[in-house]
């Protein structure tokens, strides 16, 4: 029996869906967790107009494109199309909380004539758990994530896509020193509680040692609350607090930072539940809430670092002004 050659005809699309199965294309993720960002129908639709831009150096079609909206009661918009997506209109009052948008291009390289598939996937979830349908075991929404997917056959095609989607991605993100430290502290707390403990101990006995053992002259201006007598029970206490070796100093002022942490952190969940919330915004709804919770959390994180620093000044001017009975 001879060989016989078989002649099937298929046409560009389904090559390129053929070829891309067989190739094993490579493929790029990126993955950012517990970060705060905001993220809307306009960054989308950008993103999707900087990915057709770096695809216009090439001879391209997009081959299908999909849009998954999620909102916080379950429900679940699916969109089919570019045109669909840049149309999409929602006016209920419900709280949109992720997107999962995919692309897939069709790519002839360097004059190619056979096409090749290429894929980009974007996703965005204020919390991950939404993705799943599952129900949070914690009211905190620290669960939040935002990842791209590029499969590509051609390895410099991709890492250029990917530089472009990670700069896109990086352009959203919102961090601070406080978003920063609260993501550690919940992620490291049972550390810095091990450690606090014997510190606590540290700092309560050297502070009685030391505000324990004033002379007389201080005992003696516990009832005048003039400046003269302000200003001297301040010196009594600063030649109390000079007779400390440097190294305790450096010691205690250690122990003090960490506990402080330690009171952070026992308050850590309410913290991020408070200052680290990503919001992903496809309503109106939605981008009043956004709205108001930056809002209040401007004048929420002055007000914060304002007690943190005032908080052991009036410390210690009530116990200069002999406003406790020790």
């Amino acid at each position: 029996m001879g060989d016989e050659l078989i002649t099937l005809k298929v046409d560009a699309k389904e090559l390129a869906l053929i070829s891309s199965l067989l190739q094993q294309p490579r493929r790029i993720e990126h993955t950012l967790r517990n970060r705060i960002f905001v993220i809307d129908h306009d960054w989308c639709r950008n993103l999707i107009a900087i990915c057709q831009q770096r695809m216009a150096q090439h001879d391209y079609s997009v081959y299908s494109f999909s849009a998954d909206i999620y909102y916080e009661n379950g429900r679940v918009d699916k969109i089919s199309t570019r045109e669909g997506f840049d149309a999409y209109v929602d006016n209920q009052q419900r709280l949109s909380v992720g997107v999962d948008m995919s692309m897939s291009f069709l790519v002839s390289f360097g004059g190619s004539n056979e096409p090749e598939k290429q894929d980009i996937r974007v996703q965005a979830f204020s919390d991950e758990s939404y993705k799943f349908f599952l129900k949070r075991k914690r009211k905190s929404l620290d669960g939040s994530i935002i990842s791209s997917s590029i499969s590509s056959s051609n390895p410099t095609w991709a890492e250029d896509m990917e530089g472009h989607v990670s700069r896109h991605i990086d352009g959203t993100l919102r961090t601070s020193l406080l978003s920063r430290l609260l993501f550690y502290l919940d992620d490291n707390g049972s550390a810095i509680v091990s450690v606090s403990g014997p510190l606590v101990i540290v700092i309560s006995f050297v502070s009685i040692a030391t505000l324990g053992n004033l002379p007389k002259e201080f005992d003696a201006l516990e009832t005048d609350s003039s400046l003269d007598a302000i200003s001297r029970k301040i010196n009594i206490i600063i030649e109390q607090y000079n007779r400390i070796p440097h190294s305790a100093w450096l010691f205690v002022s250690a122990a003090f930072v960490v506990v402080l942490l330690m009171i952070l952190r026992l308050f850590s969940d309410s913290l991020i539940r408070r200052f680290c919330r990503p919001f992903v915004i496809f309503n109106n709804h939605s981008k009043t809430i956004a709205d108001r919770h930056f809002s209040k959390n401007e004048w929420l994180t002055r007000l914060l670092f304002g007690l943190l620093a005032g908080i052991p000044v009036a410390l210690l001017t009530a116990y200069i002004k002999g406003l406790f009975p020790f």
